[in-house]
């Protein structure tokens, strides 16, 4: 009977554990959502440095107006309102 009542309380335990888990841990758990994390951090840095270049691009060499290159930013960034 002692062992029935030992594996319940083992397994609510970890019942429990599993809820309050982060859901940093559960990413960094998963390989394939660790993978897919550190993609989107690499991507999203790599927009974040091309954006300014390519509206510097339009001004400087292809003879764009400073203000249509703006607008090109601020609509490719998302932070115009």
């Amino acid at each position: 009977m002692d062992s029935l009542t030992t594996d319940r309380r083992s397994a609510e335990t970890t019942d429990q554990l599993a809820a309050r888990s982060s859901a940093l841990r559960l990413t960094w758990a998963s390989p394939l959502y660790r993978g897919a994390a550190v993609a989107m951090l690499l991507s999203g840095l790599g927009f974040s440095a091309a954006a300014p270049q390519i509206a510097s691009l339009l001004v400087h060499d292809l003879g764009g107006s400073l203000t249509a290159a703006g607008l090109f930013y601020c609509s490719r960034v998302g932070k115009c309102r």
